[in-house]
């Protein structure tokens, strides 16, 4: 993939190899040094763990029971789960996305266990929950240190994850018909 950035200087081609790179596993003073090197302002962080494209999409696509007590228990009539047909806004035009969205958190997931614990128990949320629990732990682990360092020292840390907020966004695309 090459980019070109250009300014009133330099045209300048930027590829992903000429950019900064960190393993995910490094500590987070070598991720805090990969941030402060980054000229271009992107940093390549390697070795995160795959998705879970199958699970995620066998929830998306086969398991609308689930999607919908998923609704049902969300407070305030928030909906985490729709498609490009949800609600009345339903639109016939080629021009609008044709997809479905879950959209969740560990507040949303907290709030729904207190009204449907069973729907956050189903089989089809484990693998696509656990891959994002597993980010969110990274997130925290290695992220939000390297970042504190980089804005002010470790002093920031705990300010900075206070005001970090996570959201588990799954997407399926579709074609129109």
């Amino acid at each position: 993939m090459k980019t070109k950035r250009t300014n009133s200087n330099t045209d300048t081609t930027i590829t992903l190899s000429s950019l900064p790179c960190v393993s995910i596993h490094a500590p987070s003073s070598e991720i805090a040094n990969c941030l402060q090197s980054c000229d271009d302002g992107v940093l390549l962080i390697q070795d995160l763990p795959k998705a879970p494209f199958a699970a995620i999409l066998n929830l998306l696509q086969n398991s609308s029971t689930v999607t919908h007590r998923l609704n049902q228990a969300c407070p305030n009539n928030v909906v985490i789960y729709k498609d490009s047909s949800y609600g009345e806004k339903k639109s016939n035009s080629n021009h609008v996305d044709r997809k479905c969205t879950l959209d969740i958190s560990p507040e949303r997931l907290e709030s729904i266990a207190k009204v449907d614990p069973e729907v956050i128990q189903a089989e089809a949320l484990q693998e696509p929950l656990s891959f994002f629990q597993g980010y969110k732990d990274l997130v925290n682990e290695k992220l939000i240190p390297a970042l504190a360092e980089v804005i002010g020292g470790s002093s920031e840390k705990d300010d900075l994850a206070d005001d970090v907020a996570f959201s588990y966004r799954m997407i399926d695309y579709y074609p129109s018909e």
